[in-house]
C-alpha cells in the first residue's frame, strides 16, 4: 500500500478475495461444528495494519445470545490454526505439515487480542509475528498459496509482511 493510496482504490485479485473466501468458509464451518448459529458475519472489507492493506472479515458472536458454557474454548480450540495457516482440507494439510517441516509452526500464527476488557473479548488472527531472544530477532510471516498463485509475488508479499515488523523495533 503506497503512502497516499486510500483503502478504497485498492483492488483486490481473484486469487486473494478466494484466499479469504477459504478462511471466512472455515470459521463458519467451525461455528457449525459446535451448533453455533448467532453470529453476525461483516465484510470483507478493506482495512490497513500498519502499512498493509488487508481483507478482513469480522464474526460477532454475543455470549449473551447463546446458551452453552465453554463455547468461547471450544471454538478457539477449532480456529487455531485456521485454513489461512495449515491449508485444506486442514484434517490433511496438518498432519502433513508437521511431518514434512523442519522448525517450530507455532511462531507462524496464533490468536491475539483483549479478552474481557468491558465485557468484550476482540480476538485476531496472528499471521506474523517476531521472536526476541537475548542476541537476535526471528520474523515469522507466510503468503496463502493457492493454484493462481506466483511465487515471486508470494516473497514480496511475505517480505511486506517482514518489513511492517522491522519497523517496529
Amino acid at each position: 500500500m503506497s503512502a497516499n493510496q486510500k483503502l478504497s482504490e485498492i483492488a483486490w485479485t481473484q486469487k486473494e478475495i478466494e484466499e479469504q473466501a477459504f478462511v471466512s468458509r472455515y470459521i463458519i464451518n467451525c461455528f457449525k461444528k459446535i451448533r453455533l448459529r448467532e453470529f453476525h458475519e461483516h465484510g470483507p472489507k478493506t482495512v490497513q495494519a500498519g502499512h498493509l492493506a488487508h481483507l478482513k472479515t469480522e464474526f460477532v458472536v454475543d455470549y449473551k445470545e447463546v446458551p452453552s458454557e465453554g463455547i468461547a474454548d471450544q471454538m478457539l480450540t477449532l480456529l487455531h490454526p485456521t485454513s489461512a495457516v495449515c491449508g485444506m482440507p486442514i484434517e490433511k494439510a496438518k498432519p502433513w505439515l508437521q511431518e514434512e517441516e523442519e522448525y517450530d509452526r507455532s511462531f507462524y500464527s496464533g490468536f491475539l487480542g483483549p479478552v474481557n476488557i468491558g465485557e468484550e473479548t476482540n480476538l485476531f488472527v496472528n499471521l506474523r509475528c517476531m521472536r526476541i531472544d537475548e542476541n537476535s530477532i526471528r520474523f515469522y510471516a507466510g503468503a496463502g498459496i493457492t493454484e493462481d498463485s506466483d511465487p515471486h509475488k508470494e516473497f514480496v508479499e511475505t517480505e511486506m509482511k517482514m518489513n511492517v515488523l522491522r519497523q517496529q523495533i
